[in-house]
């Protein structure tokens, strides 16, 4: 996004900025229809008996299964720009004001 700031009374231009951003979301997640307390993960065909795996392991048991729309990701977008657009021409005014 490319956006400058001019001044209506002398066309000079105060701030001048292009702001580049992206977005974008992925699904990574286990299905098990049992019980998943009772799942233990396994590394090279051995069980991995460590708290820290268990824990990741019912973290993808449990993670979400849809990705964000485009809309979604643009909108996100869009109010990540618009914060630095606004924090840019507010720095610029206060810089400017007395």
């Amino acid at each position: 996004f490319s956006f400058r700031l001019v001044s209506l009374e002398t066309g000079e231009v105060l701030v001048s900025q292009v702001v580049e951003r992206s977005a974008q979301d992925h699904m990574y997640y286990a299905s098990y229809d049992g019980n998943g307390d009772g799942l233990f993960p396994a590394r090279n065909g051995v069980v991995d008996l460590n708290d820290r795996s268990r824990r990741d392991l019912r973290s993808l048991l449990s993670a979400p299964r849809n990705v964000r729309s485009v809309a979604t990701l643009s909108g996100d977008l869009l109010g990540a720009v618009g914060n630095v657009v606004a924090g840019s021409v507010q720095e610029d005014l206060k810089n400017r004001l007395p």
